[in-house]
C-alpha cells in the first residue's frame, strides 16, 4: 500500500502560486509503503533482526531507519507504513539460519545485506547474491556514475562469472527465492551452497568478505586462493543430500517448496565446466549379443554401470522393443504419443522410460522371438546415443530335407544300416541317405499293397506286415492282413516270414527290445485289440504275452528304453482318444502305469528316443506340441512350441543321434536335432 503526504498546507501553496507565477515550485512528498520479503541463506530463523535504511540517489544513508524481525522459520518478514522520500533502500538481516549443506541450524549469526529500488516493488528478499553485489553496486554508482539498475546488472553478471556462470543472468537478486523453481533461483541456491561448503559461520563470513573486496573495484575475481577455495568446496558438495536437507526442512515447516535444479550450476568434478554444460552422453558401453536362446523366452542383457553423464544430473533413458531394468527393477512399458498429443493407437509407441544418473546399473530385458532363426533387437537410447541388445533364437531343430520323390501315400518306414526306408501304397520302396540327403529306389515290396501296416527293424533288417489292402479301401471292402515280410538291405531283397500270431488288424504298435519285436493293440473295423505278441527272428515265430492292461486302441505311441517298451495315447472306443502311458517289462511280462501325457487325451503321437530321452510330438488343432519324456524320473517336460508343423502320423526313425520325420501324405521330410536342455 502506497500513499503520499504533503508537508505544507494547501492555502500556503495557493498563496505561493499567486505571488510567484513565473517561478518553478518544487513540492517534497513522502511515500508511505508496506514492504515484505524473505531472508535466505538457507532460510533464516524466527527472531532474526531486520533493519531497513533509506538511501539517497548515490546510495548514501539518509539517516532514516526502520526495524522489524523475522516472524517464522521460513525467513519471512514485513514492514508496515514506512515513510520514505527516496526509492532506494538497504535491508540488513542478522540472525541464525538453516545450513542447507549440513542440514542443521547455524551455530552463529550471519549478517546479509540487500540493495533495492522499491519504487515499483512491494517485496525485497535478502540473500547471498544481494549481499555479494552490494559493495560493487555502490562503487559503480559513486565512482563510475552508473544508474542503479545498470550497476546492479553489471555487478550481478560479474558475480556469476566468478562462479563460472557466463551465459545466464539473474535480473533481480532481491526477487530470488530458493524454495521456488526456476533457473535464477537455481543459481542462487548453487552459489549459496558453494560458499557455505563445510565452513563455519565465521569462515563463511570471511570467504564472502574476501570475495566482495576482490570484486569491488574491477568486478573480477583475482585471488587465486579464493578461486581454489570455491572450486574445492564445489567438488566436496553432496548435492543429493543438500536437496534432501532443504526438502525436509520445508516439509517440517509445512511449506510446499519446489527445489530448483541447482545441481546444474555447480562444477562437481572441478574441470572448469558447470554440470549443465558437461557432455551428457554416457561413456561407451555394449550389450553382449545373445545367441541360441529358446523361443518365447525372457532374456536379460549383461548389466552395465552408467558413467559419463552430467555430474549430479538426471537423464532420461528409454528402451524400445523391450524393458529397461534399472538397478535391478524392471521399468514397465508405457504408451508414448508420437506427436506428444495424440494417444490414438496409430500414433503411440510403447517404451520403457526412466530417469537415470551416473553410476546407475542398467540392463535390458526382452522377450525372444517366437520363431527359430530369428533376431529381436531392443534399442536403449540415452541423450540420442543408441545402444542395441540383440537376441537370436536357436536354429530350428527341424530342418527340411529333400522330399520323398513319389506323389504317393507312404505306409511305413524303418531303419537299416543307418539308412531310412519308406514303403508306399503302391509297394514302391525308397532308401534315404542322411549323409547325402538323397533318395534311391529299391526292390519293390512283394506282398500285397496295403495301408495301416506295422513295421520294425532288427539287426539292420526291416519287417513289414499287418494292415489292410489298398484295393476296396474307398468303399470299405478292403481285407485285413496278417502276413509279415523281411527286407534285407544288403541284398536288396524281400523274404516272407511267419505270419502274425494274433488276429489280422491295422494300426498296431511295435517296439524292439534286444533282438525281439513286440506288437500289439490295433483294430479291425470297430474291434480294438488288447493283446501283445513277441516275434523272435532267430526261430521265426510269435509268442503271446500278457494283454495290455487298459483299453484296446490303435495308433498308440511307443518308445523303447533300457530294456523296456513304453506304450500310450492312441484312439480307443470309449472316449475316442487317450493320454495314458504304460511301460512293459519283458523280464516279468508285466505292465506298469506311468505318468500320463500332460496335454490331455491324444489319439496321434510320434515318439523317438535320442540319447536316452524320449521326444514326443502330438497334434493340437493344426499345431505341433513338443515334449521331452525322462524315463528314470517319469517326467514330462514341454519344449518350446514348434513353428514347423509335423504331421501327427509322420513316420519317424532315429539315425546317428538325429530324428527323421516323413509326412505320409505330402512326402515332406524333416531332420530333427534335439535342442539343448
Amino acid at each position: 500500500m502506497k500513499k503520499y503526504v504533503f508537508p505544507v498546507s494547501l492555502a500556503l501553496i495557493v498563496a505561493i502560486l499567486g505571488c510567484q507565477e513565473d517561478e518553478e515550485i518544487i513540492i517534497s512528498d513522502t511515500e508511505i509503503t508496506d514492504l515484505e520479503g524473505y531472508v535466505q541463506k538457507g532460510p533464516f530463523i524466527n527472531g532474526t533482526a531486520i533493519t531497513l535504511s533509506e538511501l539517497d540517489e548515490k546510495l548514501v544513508a539518509t539517516g532514516k531507519n526502520f526495524t522489524t524481525q523475522i516472524a517464522d522459520n521460513r525467513g519471512s518478514f514485513s514492514l508496515k507504513d514506512i515513510e520514505l522520500e527516496s526509492e532506494f533502500v538497504q535491508l540488513q538481516a542478522e540472525g541464525f539460519y538453516f545450513d542447507e549443506v549440513k542440514g542443521e541450524r547455524s551455530a552463529a549469526q550471519l549478517t546479509l545485506f540487500a540493495l533495492a529500488d522499491i519504487s515499483d516493488a512491494s517485496s525485497v528478499n535478502v540473500n547471498l547474491l544481494s549481499h555479494l553485489e552490494r559493495n560493487r553496486v555502490v562503487y559503480l554508482m559513486q565512482e563510475e556514475e552508473l544508474e542503479f539498475q545498470t550497476a546492479k546488472n553489471q555487478a550481478q553478471q560479474e558475480i556469476l562469472t566468478a562462479f563460472g556462470i557466463v551465459s545466464d543472468s539473474i535480473g533481480y537478486s532481491e526477487r530470488l527465492d530458493i524454495s521456488q523453481d526456476g533457473e535464477q533461483n537455481a543459481i542462487l541456491l548453487a552459489i549459496s551452497a558453494i560458499l557455505q561448503g563445510n565452513n563455519s559461520v565465521a569462515e563463511l563470513s570471511e570467504l564472502t568478505a574476501n570475495l566482495i573486496t576482490d570484486l569491488r573495484e574491477d568486478g573480477t575475481l583475482n585471488s587465486e586462493a579464493t578461486k581454489t577455495k570455491l572450486k574445492e568446496q564445489a567438488k566436496l558438495l553432496d548435492l543429493p543430500q543438500i536437496r534432501k536437507n532443504l526438502k525436509d526442512r520445508y516439509t517440517e515447516m509445512g511449506v510446499e517448496a519446489t527445489i530448483s535444479n541447482f545441481e546444474q550450476y555447480i562444477d562437481s568434478d572441478g574441470d572448469g565446466i558447470l554440470n549443465k554444460n558437461e557432455d551428457d552422453t554416457p561413456d561407451d558401453f555394449t550389450f553382449e549379443t545373445q545367441v541360441d536362446v529358446a523361443v518365447n523366452d525372457t532374456i536379460i542383457s549383461n548389466t552395465v554401470t552408467i558413467t559419463g553423464l552430467k555430474e549430479n544430473g538426471i537423464t532420461v533413458a528409454s528402451v524400445v522393443n523391450g524393458w529397461l531394468v534399472l538397478n535391478g527393477s524392471v521399468v514397465e512399458q508405457q504408451a508414448i504419443g508420437l506427436d506428444n498429443t495424440d494417444t490414438t493407437s496409430a500414433n503411440v509407441a510403447v517404451m520403457s522410460v526412466a530417469e537415470i544418473k551416473n553410476n546407475d546399473k542398467i540392463s535390458v530385458r526382452v522377450l525372444s522371438s517366437g520363431l527359430y532363426d530369428s533376431t529381436i533387437i531392443a534399442s536403449l537410447v540415452i541423450n540420442g546415443q543408441e545402444t542395441t541388445f540383440k537376441v537370436a533364437t536357436k536354429a530350428n531343430p527341424f530342418q527340411r530335407k529333400n522330399d520323398f520323390p513319389l506323389d504317393e501315400d507312404i505306409v511305413v518306414g524303418f531303419k537299416a544300416n543307418n539308412l531310412f526306408f519308406a514303403l508306399t501304397t503302391s509297394n514302391a520302396l525308397y532308401e534315404y541317405s542322411p549323409i547325402n540327403d538323397t533318395w534311391k529306389r529299391k526292390t519293390e515290396f512283394e506282398g500285397e499293397a496295403r495301408m495301416r501296416a506295422t513295421c520294425f527293424s532288427i539287426d539292420n533288417k526291416g519287417y513289414v506286415g499287418l494292415g489292410s489292402t489298398v484295393e476296396g479301401s474307398e468303399n470299405g471292402s478292403e481285407k485285413y492282413l496278417k502276413d509279415f515280410w523281411m527286407y534285407d538291405s544288403e541284398s536288396n531283397s524281400w523274404t516272407r516270414v511267419a505270419d502274425f500270431g494274433g488276429e489280422s488288424r491295422g494300426e498296431a504298435y511295435s517296439f524292439i527290445i534286444g533282438s525281439t519285436a513286440y506288437i500289439g493293440l490295433g483294430s479291425l473295423g470297430r474291434t480294438f485289440y488288447k493283446d501283445t505278441w513277441v516275434y523272435d527272428p532267430m526261430v521265426n515265430n510269435w509268442t503271446k504275452k500278457i494283454d495290455f492292461p487298459d483299453n484296446g486302441r490303435n495308433n498308440a505311441l511307443t518308445l523303447t528304453y533300457n530294456g523296456k517298451g513304453y506304450v500310450g495315447m492312441g484312439r480307443i472306443i470309449e472316449t475316442n482318444s487317450s493320454g495314458d502311458f504304460w511301460s512293459y517289462n519283458p523280464q516279468t511280462n508285466s505292465w506298469s502305469e506311468r505318468k500320463a501325457y500332460p496335454d490331455g487325451d491324444n489319439s496321434n503321437g510320434i515318439g523317438l528316443v535320442i540319447d536316452d530321452v524320449g521326444y514326443v510330438i502330438t497334434d493340437n488343432y493344426g499345431t505341433s506340441l513338443f515334449y521331452r519324456y525322462y524315463f528314470e524320473e517319469n517326467h514330462w517336460e514341454k519344449i518350446e512350441d514348434i513353428d514347423t508343423y509335423i504331421h501327427p502320423e509322420s513316420i519317424a526313425v532315429t539315425i546317428e543321434g538325429k530324428g527323421y520325420y516323413l509326412n505320409p501324405e505330402s512326402g515332406i521330410l524333416y531332420e530333427f536335432t534335439p535342442p539343448q536342455e
